[in-house]
């Protein structure tokens, strides 16, 4: 197992956790996990579980160089995040989405920046990652 393979179900594992403080037992909001595992999270059955398994492909992505690859994968991801946002998510459409948003900040405020914050910091880690010409060179000057 690769370590950007286990750092990346560590960073999916973390927000997943941090989700589920926020979402509260059902009273407070969705909107961390259904944006950390879009576009994994809408699907049925695998929304619990998206983010490991999405930061997990995407670490071993990047620590396998198949740059291609990961630039598919946080494309169609930072995509689907703009397409939540809008419209919402199958956990929570529309507006409502914002309402319960609203309401997790009342109920867990630290866990809903915690969680956020997180998750935007490592969102922008691996575009930087993704778009640092000195990174690539020391992924394909390093033994596999």
């Amino acid at each position: 197992m690769s370590r950007g393979f286990q750092a990346g179900l560590t960073f999916g594992g973390l927000l997943m956790l941090g989700s589920f403080v926020v979402a509260a037992g059902g009273h407070g909001s969705y909107l961390p996990l259904a944006l950390a595992g879009a576009p994994l999270s809408w699907v049925p059955g695998a929304g619990i579980v998206a983010p490991v398994l999405l930061w997990g492909a995407l670490g071993h992505l990047l620590a396998r160089g198949k740059r291609t690859g990961a630039i598919l994968v946080l494309s169609a991801h930072t995509l689907a995040v703009l397409v939540c946002l809008q419209w919402g998510s199958p956990y929570e459409p529309g507006a409502q989405q914002w309402e319960y948003v609203s309401r997790a900040q009342r109920l867990a405020p630290v866990a809903l920046s915690a969680t956020l914050g997180l998750y935007i910091v490592g969102l922008a880690a691996a575009w930087r990652l993704l778009t640092s010409r000195y990174v690539w060179e020391l992924i394909e000057d390093s033994p596999q």
